[in-house]
This record gives structure tokens, C-alpha cells and sequence, in this order.
């Protein structure tokens, strides 16, 4: 028997590192830098997944994206890393589209922030990566998609479709099964007709499919859920694709089957179908929702005979993943001075070209009569350096595989993050660009205070709260829909009885015999008030909803809403009211007029014309409703829906709006439908303006308490 000395025996092996300490040091200052750069936008998603719950997902979406490079860790470290070029402008258009998405007013929306920042994220991984890793990535990044918020604008024609299709696929599920519910169903638009018994008698009840119920708030969850267990787990390609393209026809399913639930709950009890129960039955739906993916992966895995086993790769170590920190420093300098070259002339190309389209938003804080020319100017020679510095790059950064090229492209990586993290950091200061607007209170509160009667116009039967389910959707808790009543030629008792009912007789001023009007809240907790007795445009509808700390267009308006619930549109104009009479009277101190207030006395009105969109729309029986609505929105008026986010400043702190819309029963052409709606806005704006924020008072500091003035 033999021995050998311990001196003699081979060294113990020590497996490469999959990532060794250089690589998770330029991991973390490298990933710092990114977050910094994109910090307000990161923020603003996570406050959206945390007090919205239609998009509470995001919360989830960036941890789902580091599991997967978790678990598929030897994989993507087997991949060749390499230095790519192209990848540098990539970065830098990413960070200059984000720009443009935050600070440029026509393009200013949360999903070009979104989109861009993970442009920018591929471009940084392309660049020092190669493309072969950054294919092996492509899941993780684009996957992050989901955690950024549509804009409402796309939001609500996507919704709309599907309004259509769960209110039909419910009427086709309902009447499956009439013979053992004695239910039958009919639609016409997003509405479903229901003809049912209830508790002997013959009922028929319109339930509209209303956005909240479209399946659009279950759609972007169930298609990040699809997206994700496609791919967390080994399968074939094929199988993933087929995964993620039934992903949506099974959401389109469960919604189908909710809301045929939702019409069922009408044969036990109709207040099932509202309120609290009808946001639990919706929650419930995720549960066959995600039984039917996991049903949809078991079924592609046994299409296949065999389990898919995925080679098991050896992960490559790169040559600079030591166990111990290495750089060549001055090559990194280098490259860092040169990324810094080159994001700054970038930044200033932009904000050059900001500056021009803003009428001076940067320089009016720096040098007054700036001159336009100037920008122009500014813009040539900046973009001549961007070409410069990108040519000088190319040319010092090595040849293809040296160390050279790896450390001047860690530089010109870290150089660009932080000159356009530090850089509009410093022009957000400078300038007092405010990102993430504040919520701003109400003078007095909607709901509350509003005054039951202005000039010739008396409220009728009482405010009813919308289901809250309804009021969910709407986003709004400051909101009512009321009717007054014009009292004009009319002298006017007013009678309230003790089950609520609003009696108002009308004395004729030319003695002529009286006669009364009867309003009455058909359920508190819908707040319909049926009104006997009032001539056609006598009354009005008017629905007004505050908004605050929101930047996006308005959804609800009776453009979409009545053409989706099968409506035709009969007319559609913009009109412009004026103002007029000793009510109103210029206002020094800004462009509008004063007006008195039973509220707050003395008020101000943003313009002596309120421009208003006129809409008519035919339903189903040809009946003819018809709207008049407009905005409010940080102290200017609007009649745009769109132009209500355009309306924004970047320099405002806070940010509110508010949605001011009437119906006249009775009125079916514009002109009567705009006179109308002038006489009323007469004797109420100045009620409507002092509820709202003074904007003159919140710019100047004055209001809220404490806070400070807008910059000019």
C-alpha cells in the first residue's frame, strides 16, 4: 500500500465564478446610476401600484423579471459576452425619448416614460453584453412593459371593444341557460336587457357592461400572468406562443362568465349585482382565470411525448470575473469622460429645442429676451457635438475582444447614466419642473356645500351615492349628479316631504294658474331621481366630478360612453358661451372676471367664454339624448377631453381638474341645447369656481396653507 505526501496532491478545484466581483461591482454602480436617472418615473408606478388596485400588478411585474434571471442564471452566463456598439445609441435614444415623454407637452404620457427607460435598459445590456446575452435576457426586459401604465387614451378604445364583446358573450351564456333560470337576455350596445321574475313578478332591468366590467382591468394582469408562466417554466417555443395567445381569449372568457354571474344575482337579490358583492365576484374570477392557464400549460406539456429538458449549459466566465476588483482605470476615465461628452451635448440639443417650443422655459430663469434664433443655433452645434464625441468613441474604443474596448464601454456606460441622471436633476431644480404632481383640496366640498339654489335654479329631489363598483370606475369621490329646475317667470315654493320627495309649485308671474313639479330618488344607493311635471329643457342634469394629483386624458365623457352602450351619434360641434351681465366683471389681477359667490363671495372665472362640446345621440328605441359638457382644469377651461393633460404646466406643483356636464330632457338640436346650457352656466359657474381651487391664490402661494409660489 501506497501513500502520497499531501504535498503532492493536485490543488482542490475551484469552478470559475458565474459572476465575479468586478462584474457585480459595475452591476451595482451601473444599476444605481440607471434608477437614479429614472427615479421620478419609478416612483410614480410604484405609487400607481399601491393606490390603484386595476394596476396593482406592477408591484409584481419587476420581481417576476429577476426570478426568471435567477433561474435561468447558468443559461445566460453560458452566453458569449461581448462588447456591441450599437448598443450605445441605443441608450442614448432611450434617454432622450424618456425626456421628450417628461418634459415635451405634446408627447408628455406615462408610456412613452415607461417604454423609453426599457429602450434605454436594452441599449446599456446590448452595449456591454453582446447580443447573443441580451436574446437571452429579451424575456426579463421586455416583460417589464407590463409594469408600465396605458394611457387612458388608449385605455378607453380598447375597453370599448370590449364592452361589446362580454356584453354579447354574457347574452349568449344567460339565455344558454333561460330554460332552468326563466332569464332571457337581449343587447343593444354594452347594454343587456334583462327579462327575469322576482319574487312573483315580471321584471326587466338594463344592466349596462360598463367599463369597470369590460375585462380591460383583468386583461394587462392576465396577460402578465400568461406572459409569465409561458415562460418560468421549461417548454417549447411553440407551447409559449400558444400559451400567450390563448392568455386573452381566456380573459375575454371569465369576464363573459362574471358578468353573466352578475345578471343571475338579479333572480336572488338585484343588490347583489352592485356594489361591494359585485367587486368580490370580480376578484373571484381570478381564480378559474389563472386555473385555466395552468389547465392550458398542463395540456401543451402532454401534447408532447416526453418531457422537455432543456440542455443544461456551462456558464461561461468572462475573463475579467475575478475574485478579487480589477479596472484599468485610465481606459475607464476615458470612456467616462467621452459618455459625459456625449450626453451632454445631447441634453443640450434638447433642452435647446425645449426651450424653443416652451417660449423660454429654460431660459427666462437664466438671461430675459432670450433670443429664438438662439436655440436654433444652439441645437446645430450641440448635435456636431453629439457626431463629434460619438466618431472620437469609435475611434479609442479598441479592437473587437480587448480590454480596451471592455473598460472604455464600462466608462462611456457609467459617464452617460450620470451626466443624464445628475443633468436633469440640475435642470429640475433650476427650472422647478415638478414630476410627480400633489393633490390639491377642494374650498368647499362638492358632495357637501354645493348650494341647493343659484339665481332662478332649485335643486330637485337629493344627491344619491353611485354603487361602488360605479364610483370606482369613475376615479372621483368629490362628485354628484343633480337636477335643477328653472324657475324663471316663477315664483317659487319649495316643499321637501319627509321620505324625501321634492315639491316645487310654480306661481306663474302673470297670474295665470300654478302648477307643480315632483321629484323622488328611486334607491339612495343610486341616486335616480325621477322628476313629474317639468317642461322639455326646464330641467337639467348636471353631473360635476373633481379630479386631483391626475395628469391624463379624461375617459368618461358622452362621446364614448353613449355610443358604446349602442347609441348613434346625431351631432357633435364645439360652442362658446359668453359671459355676461352684472353678475360678471373683469378681474385685475389675472384674464378673467370677478363674479359673487353665495359660497365664498367674491370669485374668479378663468374667461369671459366658456367653450363646451354639444353632443346629440340617438338610443336603440330613437330617442334622442343629448349633452353639453366641459373642463376645468388648473384655472384654464377646456372643452377637449384630450386637452385636459395639455393644460398642465411643468412647473405646476399640483394638479387638478374637473368635468362639468349637463343634459336637458326634452332638448334635441345644438342651438336650443347651448342656449340652454348659457342660461344655466349664468347663475352657476361663479357656484362651480368657488368650490374649486383659486388658481391665481395657488400660484401665488396663497393657497394651500404652507405652500410655496409657482415659479413664473
Amino acid at each position: 500500500m501506497t501513500t502520497t505526501p499531501a504535498t503532492n496532491l493536485s490543488p482542490p478545484r475551484r469552478d470559475a465564478p458565474f459572476l465575479g466581483v468586478s462584474g457585480r461591482v459595475w452591476v451595482v454602480v451601473l444599476g444605481l446610476l440607471f434608477v437614479l436617472l429614472f427615479q421620478h418615473f419609478i416612483r410614480r408606478m410604484g405609487l400607481v401600484g399601491m393606490t390603484n388596485g386595476d394596476w396593482s400588478h406592477i408591484l409584481v411585474v419587476p420581481f417576476i423579471s429577476i426570478y426568471y434571471i435567477f433561474i435561468n442564471r447558468e443559461r445566460i452566463l453560458a452566453q458569449p459576452r461581448r462588447v456591441c456598439l450599437w448598443g450605445l445609441p441605443i441608450l442614448i435614444a432611450g434617454i432622450f425619448l424618456f425626456m421628450m415623454g417628461s418634459t415635451f407637452r405634446p408627447l408628455r404620457n406615462d408610456m412613452l416614460q415607461g417604454y423609453s427607460m426599457i429602450i434605454a435598459l436594452f441599449g446599456l445590456l446590448l452595449l456591454l453584453l453582446g447580443p447573443r446575452t441580451v436574446m437571452a435576457l429579451l424575456f426579463p426586459v421586455v416583460f417589464l412593459g407590463f409594469g408600465v401604465r396605458v394611457s387612458q387614451a388608449f385605455w378607453s378604445i380598447i375597453a370599448g371593444k370590449l364592452q361589446f364583446i362580454a356584453a354579447r358573450g354574457a347574452v349568449v351564456m344567460i339565455n344558454l341557460f333561460s330554460g332552468l333560470t326563466d332569464m332571457n337576455a337581449t343587447v343593444r350596445g354594452s347594454t343587456i336587457d334583462l327579462d327575469y321574475v322576482y319574487q312573483g313578478k315580471a321584471v326587466m332591468t338594463p344592466l349596462n357592461v360598463a367599463e369597470a366590467c369590460s375585462g380591460m382591468r383583468m386583461l394587462m394582469a392576465f396577460l402578465a400572468l400568461g406572459v409569465a408562466l409561458a415562460f418560468l417554466f421549461p417548454r417549447r417555443w411553440w407551447q409559449r406562443v400558444a400559451m400567450i395567445a390563448l392568455t386573452l381569449p381566456i380573459a375575454i372568457f371569465v369576464n363573459m362568465l362574471r358578468v353573466a354571474i352578475l345578471a343571475s344575482m338579479y333572480l336572488i337579490d338585484p343588490s347583489y349585482a352592485q356594489g361591494q358583492f359585485h367587486i368580490f365576484i370580480g376578484m373571484l374570477m381570478l381564480i378559474p382565470a389563472a386555473g385555466l392557464l395552468m389547465l392550458v400549460g398542463w395540456c401543451l406539456e402532454k401534447a408532447v411525448v416526453g418531457e422537455h429538458k432543456p440542455p443544461t449549459p456551462t456558464p461561461i466566465p468572462h475573463k475579467h470575473d475575478t475574485l478579487r476588483f480589477n479596472a484599468d482605470w485610465p481606459t475607464v476615465r476615458t470612456g467616462a469622460a467621452l459618455g459625459v461628452l456625449l450626453m451632454l451635448c445631447t441634453g443640450l440639443a434638447y433642452l435647446f429645442f425645449l426651450n424653443y417650443e416652451t417660449d423660454g422655459l429654460i431660459s427666462d430663469t437664466v438671461l430675459a429676451g432670450w433670443p429664438r434664433s438662439a436655440d436654433f443655433a444652439g441645437i446645430a452645434v450641440t448635435t456636431l457635438g453629439v457626431l463629434a464625441a460619438g466618431v472620437l468613441f469609435f475611434k479609442l474604443v479598441g479592437k473587437p475582444g480587448s480590454d480596451r474596448r471592455w473598460f472604455m464601454s464600462l466608462g462611456v456606460a457609467a459617464g452617460v447614466l450620470l451626466t443624464a441622471g445628475s443633468g436633469l436633476y440640475a435642470v429640475t431644480k433650476a427650472t422647478g419642473v415638478v414630476f410627480i404632481k400633489e393633490a390639491l383640496p377642494l374650498r368647499y366640498s362638492l358632495t357637501a356645500e354645493f348650494p341647493k339654489q343659484a339665481g332662478n335654479w332649485v335643486m330637485l329631489g337629493q344627491d344619491g351615492r353611485l354603487p361602488t363598483d360605479i364610483e370606482k370606475e369613475l376615479g372621483a369621490t368629490e362628485y354628484f349628479t343633480r337636477h335643477y329646475l328653472d324657475t324663471t317667470g316663477y315664483e317659487a315654493d319649495v316643499e321637501t316631504t319627509d321620505d324625501g320627495e321634492t315639491i316645487v309649485r310654480l306661481y306663474p308671474d302673470d297670474g295665470s294658474d300654478s302648477r307643480q313639479v315632483r321629484a323622488r330618488l328611486s334607491s339612495p344607493d343610486h341616486g335616480v331621481t325621477l322628476v313629474d311635471g317639468a317642461l322639455p329643457g326646464e330641467m337639467v342634469s348636471v353631473h360635476i366630478a373633481y379630479y386631483t394629483a391626475i395628469v391624463d386624458s379624461v375617459p368618461h365623457v358622452p362621446d364614448k360612453c353613449w355610443i358604446v352602450a349602442g347609441g348613434t351619434m346625431a351631432f357633435r360641434d364645439t360652442r362658446s358661451i359668453a359671459l355676461e351681465g352684472e353678475t360678471y366683471r373683469s378681474d385685475p389681477e389675472s384674464n378673467g372676471l370677478l363674479a359673487d359667490s353665495t359660497l365664498g363671495g367674491e370669485v374668479r372665472i378663468p374667461d369671459d367664454e366658456v367653450e363646451m362640446v354639444v353632443f346629440g345621440a340617438d338610443d336603440a328605441n330613437g330617442r334622442r339624448n343629448t349633452a353639453a359638457y366641459f373642463f376645468i382644469a388648473n384655472g384654464d377651461m377646456m372643452a377637449s377631453n384630450h386637452a385636459v393633460r395639455f393644460s398642465f404646466s411643468l412647473r405646476d406643483r399640483y394638479a387638478y381638474y374637473c368635468k362639468v356636464e349637463m343634459r336637458f330632457p326634452g332638448i334635441e338640436n345644438p342651438e336650443e341645447l347651448q342656449a340652454r346650457a348659457e342660461t344655466f352656466l349664468r347663475d352657476m359657474l361663479p357656484e362651480i369656481m368657488a368650490c374649486l381651487p383659486d388658481w391665481t391664490e395657488v400660484q401665488s402661494g396663497r393657497y394651500p396653507s404652507g405652500s410655496t409660489p409657482t415659479q413664473p
